[in-house]
C-alpha cells in the first residue's frame, strides 16, 4: 500500500493537526515497545495472520478464507475504508489489517463460507485492492 503524498493534508481536531492518512514510519515510533521481528517478511513466514473472528457456516459446510495482497497505488485510508464498509470490521480491525497486508505482503481479512464471501471479494476487487478466496472444497 503506498502513500498518497496528496493526501497529506492535515486538519484540526479536539487532539490538534492530525494526518489525514497513515504513515508507516510514523506508527512504528508509537509501537517502539512491539517486537515485529516476530511477524517476519512474506518469504520468511508465508502463515498469513488472521485478525478476525470466524462466521457460523450456516449450510453449505465449506469454510473459506477472504484473503487481501499488498500492492503499490492504494493508500492506507482507502484499504482501510474498504475493510470498514465492506466487511463491518472496526476502525482498530482495519487499521491492524492494513498495517499486516503491509508488513507481510498479505492476510486473511475475513473467514466464512464461501457463499457469503464471493460478494465481499467482488466488492473489494471493484475498489482496486487485490482479493482472493482459499478454502478447501467440499
Amino acid at each position: 500500500m503506498g502513500v498518497n503524498n496528496s493526501m497529506h493534508n492535515q486538519s484540526e481536531n479536539e487532539f490538534g493537526k492530525m494526518p489525514q492518512f497513515i504513515d508507516p514510519m510514523h506508527l512504528y515510533a508509537h509501537f517502539e515497545d512491539i517486537d515485529f521481528s516476530r511477524y517476519g517478511s512474506p518469504a520468511e513466514d508465508p502463515e498469513e495472520d488472521v485478525l478476525v473472528e470466524d462466521e457460523v457456516d450456516t449450510g453449505s459446510g465449506e469454510v473459506a478464507h477472504l484473503l487481501v495482497y499488498n500492492d503499490d497505488h492504494n493508500t492506507f485510508d482507502w484499504v482501510i475504508e474498504c475493510f470498514m464498509e465492506i466487511l463491518q470490521h472496526t476502525s482498530q480491525q482495519a487499521e491492524q489489517l492494513a498495517l499486516l497486508i503491509h508488513l507481510k505482503g498479505k492476510a486473511t481479512v475475513k473467514t466464512a463460507p464461501r457463499n457469503i464471501l464471493q460478494p465481499k471479494k467482488d466488492a473489494l476487487i471493484d475498489r482496486g485492492l487485490s482479493a482472493v478466496i482459499e478454502g478447501e472444497k467440499t
